[in-house]
């Protein structure tokens, strides 16, 4: 009889490690699943939770939105300025046990919206009586309008299809609103985008940005800054430092907001042929005196499609609509959750004639 033969120790060890990658990956996904349900959850509350406002402001006369009036309880959330004085941009809360002006008896809260999933008690619900928009924040953050910002994506060879090429991100902020203090772009599949050849401190982007005119610094006249984008020593981290007018960073006077330089981290995750990338911005705010934009602001963010003679960004090699995804948190949002942002994020590549 022939001897019979087992695994061997080394056979087993290799086994058990695989398996034990296997589970660490399932568990990543399944504990992202009910953080996932938790935010579909909340979108679908919304628009219950909207038409349940807009028909209380019908029915009420004179008409009004489900609030919580400001009182000693909850003026606190009010945005202060810098000589801590309230500053009102018109956001309350949410509240549907709030009395119809015309029967003092009578309350409105709709059988349909009793039946919201407890997923929405997570956050605070809130309006902007000015404009009548519904939406939602953390519990216990500043009542300030939700940020309503832009970006948009361009290539300088959206219409030639070359191997490397220079690429704009253009992006908008509104005076009075949520300030960002994240970005995340991804990048489609089929870029290329990587800098680990290149040497720390190496110059790899600019950034021309404008303050407009309603600003604090210089009430009716357009500000002006620059920035450079930079490799550092750890792979795929860069730094986006930010070039303030000397006269911000000077203190002048009480009222005046000082505005010192920045440095933004930048963090690459590279795209490849088979898998999309992410550049996420997380933006220095230290020392901001304010959560809310001060004035309306735009970047131009270019990064170079070549540095040192080594392609920083190579375009896909299948000439497609390639669709890029912009997305940020912003002073007011909940830890969990992180807002796609508006504008032309679609790039076609085309094979040059």
């Amino acid at each position: 009889m022939k001897d019979e033969k087992g695994f061997t120790l080394t056979e087993l060890l290799a086994v058990l490690v695989i398996l034990g990658i296997l589970a660490s990956l399932v568990s990543i996904a399944v504990s992202k699943i009910p953080q996932s349900s938790k935010n579909v959850r909340l979108s679908a509350d919304k628009i219950t939770i909207s038409t349940a406002a807009d028909s209380f402001f019908n029915l009420s006369s004179p008409r009004q939105y489900p609030i919580i009036k400001l009182n000693a309880t909850n003026s606190d959330l009010l945005p202060k300025t810098k000589n801590n004085t309230s500053k009102d941009f018109g956001v309350r809360l949410l509240n549907f046990d709030a009395k119809l002006n015309q029967n003092s008896s009578q309350s409105f809260v709709p059988d349909f919206l009793k039946q919201i999933p407890p997923s929405s008690n997570s956050v605070s619900w809130r309006i902007n009586t000015k404009r009548g928009i519904l939406f939602f924040a953390s519990e216990g953050s500043t009542l300030i309008p939700p940020s309503n910002c832009r970006f948009n994506i361009s290539s300088l060879t959206t219409h030639e299809f070359k191997k490397s090429s220079t690429y704009k991100f253009d992006l908008e902020t509104n005076q009075n609103e949520a300030s960002l203090t994240e970005i995340k772009i991804t990048i489609p599949q089929g870029y290329v985008l990587d800098t680990k050849n290149i040497d720390p401190n190496t110059l790899i982007g600019e950034l021309n940005g404008n303050i407009s005119e309603n600003n604090p610094w210089k009430p009716g006249t357009s500000i002006q800054f620059t920035g450079e984008l930079k490799t550092t020593s750890i792979v795929n981290k860069w730094i986006l430092k930010i070039d303030y007018p000397d006269f911000m960073n000077t203190k002048i006077n009480k009222d005046l907001f000082q505005q010192r330089d920045k440095i933004h981290n930048i963090i690459l995750i590279p795209p490849s042929e088979k898998s999309p990338g992410e550049i996420n911005i997380i933006l220095d705010r230290v020392g901001v005196e304010t959560n809310y934009n001060l004035s309306n602001e735009k970047w131009l963010l270019t990064i170079y499609g070549k540095s040192e003679k080594i392609n920083i960004i190579n375009n896909p090699k299948i000439p497609n609509l390639y669709r890029w995804i912009v997305k940020g948190k912003t002073t007011i949002d909940s830890d969990e959750n992180i807002n796609t942002i508006p504008g032309q994020q679609s790039l076609i590549i085309k094979q040059s004639d």
